[in-house]
């Protein structure tokens, strides 16, 4: 919570010294100034005499705003405030009170000018280079003047809310073939939207790239063709954002949940290290286990091989030796030797870049080495927003997770996102949430790879124990099998350890720590054995 109160004495701070920029001679260095033009001269004298109000109203401001999000913190829960500094779309009430009377006071008390619009064009006419926009006028010269543009205004105001109704009727449908992609490969994928009513806007996408687009008649349906280059990350859009602006000053912005999850992974490229392998796994026994399919002696059967000396005559298939084949034994796993559990802790609210770049550094090689190997991977990542994922051998899926996950928030708690998507889709968050949790995506992370929050605000810090342990808990429900844990770690207390240790001790896994609290070659690809 410090960061909170950093932030308040600030804006107390500023605001004070403001203030007392109001009371210079503001007014008497001002009126020192003369100017020929008397219109221009009167303007000043009536500017020096606003000044000091304006500079002292703008001190005010900002200890008004200071003290009162100091009541929010002490008096309000944190997901409230969260909602506000994260929040998506504000209702704003003036706005709202805005858009009410340029719809309602002009039929409720009509102004006439007593001019025509037709005298209006002819004035316009006059003009060189810009009589042409006189043109449209002319069908209304017979209207009085302040009635036409009442009318005009009303008229791109019931256009605005046809647009918007246009945008709730939407169904944006994604037609994506492939998502995952390696880095520097052509992205390409196709978007439809469409409503029953006109005036669609276009979507605007959270990234910035080339598009081609075909827009329907009065544009009622975009189709959207993407093809290009991304750089290396995780894209998720299941809500689009569209900008609704109709002229003179109507502005909204409406948000679309998609028909379908949208996702793409743009995975980085590792490079191939030269590795010498055991030609025959089941012969020799590699420094450290590492192997997957390595004769064992459990109950997990792992397939049919060819006979080979020193194998138990008690394993040997005899049928395909009466069947006149070659002889041929029967194999199985070896226990606890054929799944890893990585475990990186990301709780540290104050993680240096360096030892970001060195934990990530070592889970992408530790990744690559057990993939390779066909060796099981569990990941869990430890964070308020806790991210897990099951066992797996696949390396792209493996290290599309971590793409995914590494640069979510960790300053947002996973009821603070829920009230921003609240703010943003309204009771479509239900669905929203459950497309997560099947991808295996935490709601703030959703909030950002979507675009819908652009840039992450450390203003909500949350304390690294209380953190650690809620994913801690959930670490516990999720191990499901036994194996071999690493915990990747920029440093922990004898307190945290010793609850590691307790959780993993409960599902018989043996554990390594590996500690960055040192200063490390964040660049190294290698695993150290």
């Amino acid at each position: 919570m410090k960061e909170q109160w950093r932030i308040i004495f600030r804006r107390i701070a500023v605001g004070l010294v403001v203030f007392a920029a109001s009371l210079l001679p503001w007014k008497e260095w001002m009126l020192s100034v003369k100017f020929v033009d008397r219109n221009v001269d009167f303007a000043w004298v009536l500017l020096s005499f606003i000044v000091p109000y304006i500079i002292r109203t703008i001190a005010m401001g900002l200890i008004a705003y200071a003290l009162f999000f100091a009541m929010k913190v002490v008096v309000l829960p944190q997901r409230l405030i969260e909602r506000e500094m994260f929040g998506v779309r504000k209702r704003k009430l003036l706005k709202n009170l805005f858009y009410t009377l340029t719809f309602f006071l002009p039929l409720v008390f009509p102004v006439a000018s007593g001019h025509r619009v037709g005298e209006l064009a002819a004035g316009l006419s006059s003009v060189s280079y810009i009589g042409f926009l006189a043109l449209p006028l002319y069908p209304f010269a017979y209207m009085d003047a302040a009635l036409f543009l009442e009318a005009l205004l009303v008229a791109f105001f019931l256009a605005h809310l046809l647009k918007i109704a246009s945008v709730r009727l939407a169904e944006i449908r994604p037609i994506v073939k492939k998502t995952v992609f390696e880095e520097g490969k052509d992205v390409e994928f196709e978007m439809e939207v469409s409503s029953p009513l006109p005036l669609l806007p276009y979507p605007i996408l959270p990234f910035k790239t080339r598009s081609s687009k075909e827009p329907g008649f009065l544009k009622r349906k975009y189709r959207i063709k993407v093809k290009d280059r991304f750089p290396t990350g995780y894209y998720r859009f299941d809500v689009l954002p569209f900008t609704v602006a109709s002229f003179p000053f109507y502005f909204s912005k409406v948000f679309r949940t998609s028909s379908a999850p949208i996702e793409l992974t743009i995975l980085p490229r590792i490079k191939q290290k030269n590795a010498v392998y055991a030609k025959n796994p089941y012969w020799v026994r590699e420094t450290g286990d590492l192997i997957k399919k390595m004769s064992g002696s459990s109950m997990e059967f792992a397939g049919i091989k060819e006979y080979a000396i020193g194998d138990p005559t008690s394993r040997i298939w005899w049928k395909s030796l009466a069947k006149g084949g070659k002889l041929m034994s029967k194999d199985f796993y070896s226990p606890a030797e054929d799944r890893w559990i990585l475990v990186v802790d990301l709780t540290e609210p104050g993680m240096r870049e360096e030892e970001e770049k060195a934990v990530l550094a070592f889970a992408r090689a530790f990744v690559e080495i057990f993939t390779r190997k066909d060796v099981e991977v569990s990941i869990h990542l430890l964070s308020s927003s806790y991210a897990f994922i099951d066992y797996s051998t696949n390396k792209r899926e493996l290290l599309s997770f971590l793409v995914r996950h590494w640069a979510e928030f960790r300053h947002l708690s996973e009821a603070g996102a829920r009230e921003v998507l609240k703010d943003a889709v309204g009771r479509e968050v239900e669905e929203i949430i459950r497309r997560s949790k099947r991808s295996g995506l935490s709601l703030s992370g959703f909030l950002f790879y979507s675009g819908l929050i652009k840039k992450p605000r450390r203003v909500f810090q949350w304390g690294r124990k209380g953190a650690f342990e809620s994913s801690l808990r959930q670490m516990l429900g999720n191990i499901s099998k036994t194996g071999k844990a690493v915990v990747v770690t920029p440093g922990m207390d004898e307190g945290m350890v010793r609850e590691i240790k307790k959780v993993l001790g409960v599902k018989k896994c043996p554990i390594t720590f590996a500690s960055f609290e040192q200063e490390c070659e964040a660049e190294r690809d290698e695993v150290v054995a």
